[in-house]
């Protein structure tokens, strides 16, 4: 899809949970000469119908935490509507999470915090046909693909199945906290078995161990 042409702006829909959020995104797309704001929707939920009633070229999703089950619940965001891209804007998402966004039809990830001006330069990009990606999230994924290209590091201990639930959150990019409520423990539970999985994968850091988990098999992207 090449870039728009001169007096045809750019069918973008707006995907947020908050209403603060939303309204600030809305502002943004409808007061910028080359987009036009066809929708706004809370969360993904009217999503499908949503796609299929106002047709975006582009859709910006504010997202609060790199929920995996987005991407996998999220309909027409996959080759059965190639047209639709995404723009995401969030913080700190893991690898696994970027592979996964990568894989569907999100071209752009952003922090939150990015200016009006960025968010409007992805939607142009990825109307374009072209990829954008923040500084750190490019080094997510080459600090990944550089320690993925080792040979695994053999595990001291193997990992008990609350552990693997563990790494497969963290592979999420979310924090303690929501993992202490996905799971349904305390937050010291969850420091403690995360200080454990690390131990026993000899990792210095989370995504060092999230890498080792996705090379040993126990992480699915």
């Amino acid at each position: 899809m090449s870039s728009a042409a001169a007096g045809t702006r750019i069918r973008v829909s707006i995907s947020a949970s908050s209403a603060i959020r939303r309204a600030g995104l809305e502002s943004i797309i409808a007061n910028s000469s080359i987009t036009q704001l066809v929708g706004s929707m809370y969360g993904i939920d009217a999503l499908e119908r949503h796609l299929r009633q106002f047709q975006p070229d582009v859709v910006v999703a504010d997202l609060e935490h790199a929920d995996s089950r987005w991407i996998s619940h999220a309909p027409g965001l996959d080759e059965e509507q190639p047209a639709v891209n995404v723009v995401a804007l969030i913080d700190a998402p893991g690898i696994a999470w970027v592979t996964r966004a990568l894989r569907a039809n999100v071209k752009a990830i952003l922090n939150r915090d990015a200016p009006p001006e960025d968010i409007l330069s992805a939607i142009e990009s990825t109307y374009s046909g072209l990829v954008v990606l923040e500084p750190d999230v490019i080094e997510t994924v080459l600090g990944g693909v550089r320690l993925i290209t080792a040979d695994p590091p053999a595990l001291s201990q193997a990992l008990t199945e609350r552990e693997i639930e563990v790494l497969q959150l963290l592979a999420e990019g979310v924090g303690n906290k929501v993992i202490a409520t996905r799971l349904n423990i305390s937050e010291h539970t969850v420091k403690f078995h995360i200080s454990s999985v690390l131990s026993k994968m000899g990792a210095a850091s989370r995504t060092e161990a999230v890498t080792q988990g996705i090379r040993n098999g126990l992480i699915l992207i």
